[in-house]
């Protein structure tokens, strides 16, 4: 395969679980989650993506100390990010007992009661890990 021909495919759920030094993941959300309408629109089978149906927390390594998600496109990417947050922080004394930051990169409009920001953010203090949120409207 040609890397023009590589570069056209649609990018697969990445799966970091295997990289077990790794401490700092900074990445863009389309590594971690593609809406299943997404792949189809790009021509691809859904069920050919092999990880797309292992949640994100099981897609990370251990070793993880910061997360760090940059430009979910939109409302829909955005809200899916919101939802394996959640889950990251649901199983992070099992999972993640190092992890102390995560970081969203993301344009907020208003407060973020749209996606319960608020709740989220208590989720996380709850379990010692800070929440940094950036705003990148612009």
């Amino acid at each position: 395969m040609s890397i023009a021909d590589a570069v056209k495919r649609p990018i697969n759920h990445a799966n970091f679980a295997e990289l077990h030094a790794l401490t700092e993941l900074h990445t863009v959300v389309e590594y971690l989650i593609k809406p299943p309408e997404d792949c189809l629109a790009q021509g691809a089978d859904p069920e050919g993506f092999t990880n797309a149906k292992i949640p994100l927390y099981r897609r990370l390594p251990q070793s993880l100390e910061m997360l760090h998600v940059m430009r979910p496109g939109n409302q829909d990417r955005f809200r899916l990010l919101m939802v394996a947050i959640r889950q990251i922080i649901q199983h992070n004394s099992a999972y993640f007992p190092r992890l102390r930051e995560i970081c969203l990169e993301v344009p907020f409009e208003g407060d973020g009661t749209a996606f319960d920001m608020p709740s989220l953010q208590q989720g996380v203090e709850r379990e010692g890990v800070r929440l940094r949120k950036l705003d990148n409207t612009g």
